[in-house]
């Protein structure tokens, strides 16, 4: 099976009995949609994301080439490799709600931590102080093909 398959069977698996209530998405970079449309359609649930990213998930924008001289180190200069055009979720994208309450995750809030993508969001939980930081935090050496290529992958 391909990768896609095998990612969907994964979460299949992870989520018996019952499927999310929604999909809550950090930003919309290529390496954080790659099957989230066919996720949402096989749960039948809506795709949340800050308003600011709306426009590279409803497919009316592209997310700007990123800059090779920015950043140093191989990765950089394979940047303009990677995919940046936008995706279409269609009818299932939703605006994360004002106030910042996250649909599906009582007790967490949305924080707006733009830089990395325009509308890039973190997510907290004030209870135990608990933080997914989306990519607004990177621990491995991006910039080192070698780290990249030998990183741990985690679902």
């Amino acid at each position: 099976a391909n990768v896609e398959e095998q990612h969907r069977q994964r979460c299949a698996v992870t989520f018996r009995p019952r499927p999310p209530s929604a999909i809550i998405l950090t930003h919309g970079h290529f390496d954080h949609v790659g099957t989230v449309l066919e996720l949402a359609k096989m749960w039948d649930v809506p795709v949340y994301a800050h308003p600011d990213e709306h426009p590279y998930l409803d497919g009316t924008a592209s997310y700007p080439p990123p800059d090779p001289w920015v950043g140093g180190g191989l990765m950089a200069l394979l940047s303009p490799l990677f995919p940046c055009g936008p995706i279409d979720l269609d009818t299932r994208l939703r605006p994360l709600p004002k106030g910042a309450s996250v649909p599906g995750m009582p007790g967490w809030q949305w924080l707006h931590t733009p830089g990395h993508a325009p509308g890039h969001i973190s997510l907290w939980r004030e209870a135990d102080r608990a933080l997914i930081a989306g990519d607004a935090f990177i621990t491995t050496g991006q910039e080192s093909a070698y780290e990249v290529a030998v990183q741990q992958l985690e679902m």
